[in-house]
């Protein structure tokens, strides 16, 4: 069974999801504690979960893009040379272009990562963009609920803040509405919808912020308006879904300091929540049909497991009960200029220690503080290590072979030979148990204030959500609306398209087609003839395959990997032609007035655009090719076109009952320029 395709991602929710919305609200962000806390207005030290997530999922189909397109275009390069079988010269650079092809890397880290870089950025807290693409939007804002929370008489608060922020925050009506707003806006068609994966993480605000403390009453109605979300939005199309649940509230710095009372109830709620929340979604599972996904993404086992075990992530035990905007580190990040420059605080815990070879000591060690330096000068051999202050200590070890001999086994595995990176473990094994010096490590912060976890709770959470819905889906991206990845699937693609316009009165844009193939192979609209029109006479076979050839030339000039400027020039120039000749074939003339209505749309190029399709893709083919003895290939698709429409003209079928005329100057000056132009790339 295939996986669901995912394109687009929608997230509603809270704080723990905010990606800056609420930082727009000067006042709100301030009343939040973001104001000085967080540069980038998330609620954590750094990027949130869902900064996270976005670019895992972007970064897997950049990859997957980039060796698609390699693939894409090698099999044109071995297309384009058995077309010119024949000529050796051509031959010869074809196995050129090949070669310098293949040396394109699937495993080029620095140019996947420079493709990576520049498909989007993480700066609107609205959404992400992926190559100008719509990819994530997100309408979580810190304080929102899940539940609509007004003053109603019977439930009003005691503390009167709460009702204050009854009336000011948002919930998941207004994000729903926000969204439907949008989707009209931008035009957001049924398709994207089934493509889109809408994710949930909401209720916590109903449990500790809007009310005076947490029961299951409030629990019930928050899941209530949770669940009433997927089915309105069900209702306007969308089908994948995927609710978080709420981490134990009672774990947190502001619930440790309450009583035990205070602790012991918010864990019960936050457990009774979480079930109820895993037994409604069981509800969805059975009520719906397959072609529907729900699923609960348990981050309370992964929060529980991080408070539990924290070294198992690197967190510091010693700081489970207090948080980081309250630390003197993010007091050092607020003085420091390149932090400030890159809007970070980022925490300065450290679990794993850099040891440098050097052949002595350098006189100034600062730049080395908090690490070990091993020299080895003329078989003199010493371990040192550099405390916070920059001071050496010289680092006794009992058996120094055994030392040298591990340790150059991680050396060799390492990516610099100057230096390694030791964990705790190899720590202990190399340095401690073999000599007994305990270097002063510390781990993270768990939580960022005193509810929110902190940014790298958030990355746990993030990788965990790509591990797990990574397997689940096939996530593509928004500009690819075709799938080239199963080549057999596509075979099956291009022979459905082939019968398409064999039977359409016009050609089929790709997209159409594919649209029209998913829903064949789903037994939707098999049914290949609906797609035909009747209101027209059908354009000739031989004409429909010329201008299939021109546009899936178009479409090729495009997406190249060399002289981009000029193929997409050339490629706009082509769809602008074809966008013309489909507006001819959908008048209600005859055949032989459409036909020589597309001939002299042929006849009436510009000079610049005549320029533009005579020019060579590699300019170096014009210095070996020293005559114009060769025509481009947007020249010839469009010239065989124009002898393509001559032939069907010809036919007795064709004439008889109406006289064509013949503007004699126009063939000539055709003839002219096509003897003109003869260059191929």
């Amino acid at each position: 069974m295939s996986k669901p395709v995912i394109k687009h991602k929608v997230v509603f929710g809270d704080s723990l999801s905010d990606r800056g919305l609420l930082g727009l609200e000067e006042l709100l962000a301030f009343g939040g504690g973001l104001t000085g806390q967080s540069p980038r207005w998330r609620f954590a030290n750094g990027f949130g979960w869902v900064d996270l997530v976005a670019s895992f999922g972007m970064a897997e189909f950049t990859v997957n893009e980039f060796k698609a397109q390699r693939k894409e275009l090698l099999a044109q390069l071995d297309e384009l040379k058995k077309e010119e079988q024949t000529r050796q010269v051509m031959r010869s650079q074809v196995d050129t272009i090949r070669q310098i092809v293949a040396q394109v890397d699937d495993n080029d880290l620095s140019e996947l990562f420079t493709k990576f870089r520049e498909a989007f950025n993480l700066d609107n807290p609205k959404q992400i963009l992926y190559n100008g693409y719509r990819y994530l939007r997100t309408y979580a804002i810190g304080g929102a609920t899940a539940a609509v929370w007004g003053l109603e008489l019977d439930e009003v608060v005691e503390e009167p803040a709460e009702d204050i922020s009854r009336l000011l925050l948002a919930n998941l009506k207004q994000q729903r509405k926000q969204l439907f707003a949008d989707d009209r806006r931008y035009g957001v068609t049924r398709k994207e919808k089934e493509e889109t994966l809408v994710v949930d993480l909401s209720g916590a605000n109903d449990l500790i912020t809007v009310n005076d403390k947490p029961t299951k009453e409030i629990a019930d109605k928050a899941i209530k308006a949770r669940i009433e979300n997927l089915r309105d939005l069900i209702d306007k199309g969308y089908r994948t879904f995927v609710l978080i649940n709420l981490p134990d509230f009672s774990l947190t710095p502001r619930f440790q300091n309450f009583s035990k009372e205070e602790r012991d109830n918010a864990h019960e709620v936050t457990e009774y929540f979480n079930a109820k929340l895993a037994e409604e979604v069981g509800q969805l599972k059975a009520e719906y049909r397959d072609d529907y996904f729900f699923d609960v993404f348990d981050i309370n086992e992964i929060f529980i497991d991080a408070y539990k075990h924290p070294e198992k992530y690197g967190f510091d035990p010693e700081l489970l009960t207090q948080y980081f905007t309250e630390s003197e580190e993010l007091e050092k990040a607020k003085d420091n200029q390149e932090y400030q420059a890159k809007k970070i605080t980022p925490d300065t815990g450290y679990i794993s220690l850099n040891l440098y070879f050097m052949t002595q000591l350098p006189e100034t060690a600062v730049e080395f503080k908090n690490s070990y330096i091993f020299c080895n000068n003329e078989g003199t051999r010493q371990l040192y290590f550099i405390d916070s202050k920059g001071a050496s200590k010289e680092v006794s070890i009992d058996e120094l072979a055994t030392f040298e001999r591990e340790l150059d086994k991680i050396r060799t595995a390492s990516l610099t030979k100057d230096k390694v990176r030791l964990t705790t473990q190899q720590i202990k094994e190399l340095i401690t148990d073999n000599g007994g010096h305990v270097p002063p490590l510390k781990g993270y912060h768990l939580f960022w204030n005193g509810v929110h976890p902190s940014a790298y709770v958030q990355a746990i959470m993030g990788a965990k959500f790509d591990e797990k819905y990574g397997k689940i889906f096939e996530y593509r991206s928004p500009t690819v609306k075709i799938d080239y990845s199963d080549s057999e699937q596509y075979q099956q693609f291009l022979e459905y398209k082939k019968r398409l316009n064999v039977i359409s009165d016009r050609p089929v844009a790709d997209e159409k087609a594919w649209e029209m193939f998913e829903q064949y192979q789903k037994g939707i609209g098999s049914e290949i003839h609906k797609y035909k029109h009747h209101k027209t006479p059908p354009i000739p076979k031989p004409v429909l395959n010329s201008l299939n050839a021109i546009q899936e030339h178009a479409k090729g000039l495009a997406n190249q990997f060399f002289n981009k400027g000029l193929g997409k020039e050339k490629a706009k120039l082509l769809n602008s032609f074809l966008a013309e000749v489909n507006a001819i074939t959908q008048n209600d003339s005859t055949i032989p007035e459409k036909l020589n209505a597309i001939k002299a749309r042929l006849n009436n190029f510009s000079e610049e655009e005549n320029d533009i399709i005579n020019k060579h893709q590699n300019p170096k083919l014009d210095n070996f090719f020293k005559e114009d003895t060769w025509a481009t290939s947007s020249f010839s698709l469009l010239n065989n076109l124009n002898k393509t429409i001559d032939d069907c003209l010809q036919k007795p079928k064709y004439k008889g009952s109406f006289s064509v005329e013949t503007d004699i100057s126009k063939h000539e000056e055709l003839s002219a320029t096509i003897q003109k132009i003869d260059q191929p790339y």
